[in-house]
């Protein structure tokens, strides 16, 4: 999980795949504490003191993994365009 610079956005990262149930659901499921009070210097935030905990969840719909490999288009080098057909 990463959180953005001014802590009020998380970016989940899963790090094995996400199965969904026999409904096409996925549960995620956040809980942390967070903080108050903090300094800041520029876009740089530190210190603050524990202003309290959270714990949600939330469920997403997903469609099931296709049976064949994702096929997105790789430059072969720097620059190259993939979704323009090789001349």
């Amino acid at each position: 999980m990463d959180v953005s610079g001014d802590r009020k956005f998380l970016t989940v990262v899963p790090t094995t795949k996400l199965t969904p149930d026999a409904e096409g659901r996925v549960d995620v499921t956040v809980s942390a504490d967070y903080l108050v009070d903090l300094d800041r210097t520029g876009l740089k935030l530190d210190g603050g003191t524990k202003g309290g905990a959270i714990h949600d969840a939330y469920d997403f719909e997903v469609e099931a993994a296709s049976a064949g490999a994702l096929t997105l288009p790789i430059p072969a080098a720097p620059g190259d365009d993939p979704f323009s057909p090789p001349c």
